[in-house]
């Protein structure tokens, strides 16, 4: 785009205006210089409005790579948690399920069974699992004991 008759024309004018900056004595036809320079400053914003556009191709580019990129570092952000909280919910039912109740309820049966007090009531309504059923079962086989020793005396 710049090579032509205004980019040399344009240049032998300088190079004219140059060596004859002294003198004064151009020897060039304003009109004929006003053209030339008008013709440059054409090509020139030929070139300015190709690369204006593939500026903004590449900046659209650009910016729909980094907006994939979001949404797939989300994405993958919301799964890691979401499979968190599911592990975290199953490592809680699992544990739960092993002790068999609340561990508050549990701590309060070992503390009753601790002070041998075999009056608690450790009947949930439902079958027992875990360590909370074989509290039951201590509790269930102290209570025979007792009675057993009560039966002897």
């Amino acid at each position: 785009t710049m090579q032509g008759r205004a980019i040399d024309e344009t240049t032998r004018m300088r190079q004219v205006a140059t060596d004859q900056a002294a003198t004064g004595n151009f020897g060039i036809e304003p009109t004929y210089w006003f053209q030339m320079q008008t013709d440059k400053i054409n090509l020139l914003k030929t070139v300015e409005d190709r690369l204006s556009a593939d500026l903004r191709a590449q900046a659209t580019a650009i910016s729909k790579a980094a907006f994939s990129a979001a949404v797939i570092a989300v994405t993958i952000a919301v799964l890691a948690l979401g499979l968190a909280i599911a592990l975290g919910i199953g490592l809680m039912r699992t544990v739960l399920r092993q002790l068999g109740a609340d561990p508050a309820r549990l701590a309060e049966v070992v503390e009753a069974v601790a002070n041998v007090d075999l009056q608690m009531d450790l009947d949930t309504g439902k079958p027992a699992t875990g360590i909370y059923r074989e509290m039951q079962t201590m509790q269930q086989n102290l209570r025979e004991r007792i009675e057993i020793g009560r039966a002897h005396v």
